[in-house]
């Protein structure tokens, strides 16, 4: 199997975004995290799934994690993912909705990814 350098990825990654901006593609627009306790991670994200894992997904460029305060991802990176089609929301506060359903629940205003905190919103 070719390995390719994180380097040499990183650079294709970036000029795939330069690329698709250039041809009038709508750049990512996450969700909108000011007066939240929630904060998006300033870090390119390249994928979303293990590395050598055909199942792992592409990322639109300027995707990328959302901190919860208090919480932790258990996977660091979305390049090393293992929980694809798991996702979770997030209150305003910052608290996990348990359930969506619930009519008494507070609204949902982020979905993430439960392994590491991808915007899935």
């Amino acid at each position: 199997m070719l390995t390719i350098p994180d380097t040499i990825q990183l650079d294709f990654t970036e000029r795939v975004a330069a690329y698709a901006t250039a041809r009038g593609l709508p750049p990512y627009e996450g969700p909108r995290l000011d007066h939240t306790a929630m904060r998006a991670r300033e870090k390119l994200v390249r994928f979303h799934g293990p590395t050598g894992d055909v199942a792992h997904e592409f990322v639109w460029p300027g995707r990328t994690v959302i901190e919860v305060p208090g919480w932790i991802w258990p996977f660091e990176r979305p390049e090393d993912c293992a929980e694809l089609d798991s996702t979770i929301w997030f209150d305003v506060a910052g608290h996990l909705v348990p359930d969506k359903a619930d009519l008494d629940a507070p609204d949902g205003v982020v979905l993430l990814c439960a392994g590491c905190g991808l915007d899935c919103t």
